[in-house]
C-alpha cells in the first residue's frame, strides 16, 4: 500500500485524498482537516511516507519539505524554496519571464505608495495591481480609474490593518483576451499537459466584482495544435531548461494562468502547485491512476506514465462566505452532504469546535460534477452547491451561477 502525506487545507487536498484512498492508498493530510478519515493532528515523520505532496505555497521552504527532500524513503511532489519564488514573488517571476523570453505582461514593482501612484497616473486604465506574495487571485485588482487604483494601492502599501496589505506591489500591463488555466506536471526531463480549463476569477456572475482565487472552473477547453505548439515551445520547455540550469528542485505541478489573444499566449502568472479549482476538474476527468502519476513525478519517471482522460466535461462551482474576498469571517456551523458518485463537495479549511465545523478562510468548498454533457455536468455542480447553501440558511454564503458559460476561444487557437 502506498502512503501519501498531503500538505495543505484546501479543496484540492480533499479531492486528492478521496481519489488516492479510492485507489487503495493510505492518506494523511497535514494540517488535519475534518473531511473524514484522512486527517492527522501532530507533526508527521516524512520517512513514514512514500510521497509527500506539497499543495500550498506556505510549505515551499518549510522544514518538513526540506527533510523530505533529503529523505531516501520519501519522494516529493513539489518544489524547493528557490523554484517557489516563481509563485511567491511577482517581481521574481517577471524577471524570470524576461530572461527566458516567455511572453508576459510588462510590469514594474513598487514599495512606495507615492511612487506607485505617480506611475499609475502616467498610464491609461485599466490598471492591474498585484500584491506581493503567493499568486492568490484575491491579491489581484483590475481597476478602471485612478480613484480605485489609489484606494487599492493604499490598502496594499499603507494600511497595515488591511487583509490586502503586502508592503509591495507589481503594477502590470493589462492584456485583453480569453483566459485559460493549465496544469502541467513536470519532472527533471518530461512533462504532461493536463486538459486546459476555463477559470472564473471575478466574484459575481458576468465577470463583475473583485478578483478571487477562483469561483469555479470547467474543463476541457477545446484548443488547436497551434496553442499546444506555442505552449510547449514558448513556455514549458524554456521554463524547464531554466529550472535545470539553476538546479532547482521541481517535480510537481506548474500551474499557469494564461491570456490568449491574436498576438499569442501571455503568461499572467505561475503557481508551483496544483491550481484550485482547476485541478479539481482535471482529477475528475482523469481515468488512469492518480497514485501512479504522483509517484512517477516524484521519482522523476514521468516519461513512464500512462495518462488517460475521460471524454466529457467536469465542472466546479466554488462556495464562499458572503463577504469574501473582502473579509475572511468565520462561517458555520456546517454539515457535510452525503457523497454522490455523480457530484461531490470538496471542502476547504473546515475546523472543528464544540459548536461544529467552521471555516475562516473565505472559501468553503467546491461542488464538482462530471458528465459526457456539459449541460448535465453544470446542472449537477450547481444543484449540489445550491443544495448545500439551502441546507445552511443561517450562514451567509455566495456562489456564481454562470460557471461553464462564455467559452469563446480566440479564432487563432480554435
Amino acid at each position: 500500500m502506498d502512503r501519501f502525506l498531503l500538505l495543505g487545507n484546501r479543496s484540492i487536498q480533499h479531492s486528492l485524498a478521496a481519489r488516492l484512498k479510492s485507489e487503495g492508498s493510505e492518506v494523511h493530510v497535514f494540517p488535519g482537516q475534518n473531511f473524514g478519515g484522512y486527517e492527522i493532528t501532530v507533526d508527521p515523520d516524512v520517512d513514514n511516507y512514500d510521497c509527500i505532496v506539497v499543495g500550498s505555497s506556505r510549505y515551499f521552504s518549510d522544514a518538513l519539505v526540506q527533510k523530505a527532500l533529503k529523505s531516501r524513503a520519501c519522494g516529493v511532489f513539489g518544489v524547493d524554496g528557490r523554484a517557489g519564488l516563481l509563485e511567491s514573488s511577482k517581481s521574481f517571476f517577471a524577471d524570470f519571464a524576461l530572461e527566458n523570453n516567455i511572453r508576459a505582461p510588462e510590469s514594474r514593482a513598487f514599495m512606495d505608495f507615492q511612487e506607485a501612484l505617480d506611475f499609475v497616473r502616467s498610464h491609461e486604465p485599466p490598471y492591474v495591481i498585484k500584491a506581493n506574495g503567493p499568486a492568490r487571485g484575491c491579491g489581484v485588482a483590475i481597476l478602471s480609474n485612478i480613484t480605485e487604483a489609489q484606494e487599492d494601492l493604499h490598502r496594499k502599501l499603507v494600511d497595515k490593518q488591511s487583509p490586502y496589505f503586502s508592503g509591495g506591489v507589481t503594477i502590470e500591463q493589462y492584456v485583453h483576451g480569453f483566459e485559460v488555466a493549465v496544469n502541467v506536471l513536470i519532472d527533471d526531463r518530461s512533462f504532461v499537459i493536463l486538459p486546459p480549463t476555463k477559470p472564473y476569477k471575478r466574484r459575481n456572475d458576468n465577470d463583475v466584482g473583485p478578483n478571487t482565487a477562483g469561483m469555479g472552473s470547467v474543463s476541457p477547453v477545446s484548443l488547436n495544435a497551434d496553442f499546444y505548439r506555442e505552449l510547449e515551445n514558448g513556455i514549458i520547455m524554456p521554463t524547464m531548461k531554466a529550472i535545470r540550469s539553476k538546479e532547482w528542485y521541481f517535480r510537481g505541478c506548474l500551474f499557469m494562468n494564461l491570456m490568449l489573444n491574436d498576438e499569442g499566449i501571455h503568461v499572467l502568472e505561475f503557481n508551483c502547485r496544483m491550481g484550485d479549482p482547476a485541478m479539481l476538474v482535471n482529477i475528475e476527468l482523469l481515468e488512469s491512476s492518480l497514485t501512479d502519476l504522483l509517484l512517477l513525478v516524484a521519482q522523476s519517471r514521468l516519461s513512464e506514465a500512462t495518462v488517460i482522460f475521460k471524454n466529457g466535461f467536469a465542472l466546479a462551482t466554488t462556495i464562499v462566505s458572503a463577504r469574501y474576498p473582502d473579509a475572511m469571517d468565520e462561517a458555520g456551523p456546517f454539515v457535510l452532504p452525503v457523497t454522490d458518485p455523480k457530484s461531490r463537495l470538496f471542502i476547504a479549511g473546515l475546523h472543528s469546535t464544540q459548536g461544529g465545523l467552521f471555516s475562516n478562510n473565505g472559501v468553503i468548498g467546491c461542488a464538482v460534477a462530471y458528465d459526457i454533457s456539459l449541460e448535465v455536468a453544470k446542472s449537477r455542480s450547481l444543484g449540489l452547491a445550491r443544495a448545500f447553501m439551502s441546507s445552511h440558511p443561517t450562514v451567509s454564503l455566495h456562489m456564481r451561477s454562470d460557471i461553464g458559460d462564455s467559452i469563446e476561444v480566440p479564432r487563432r487557437f480554435f
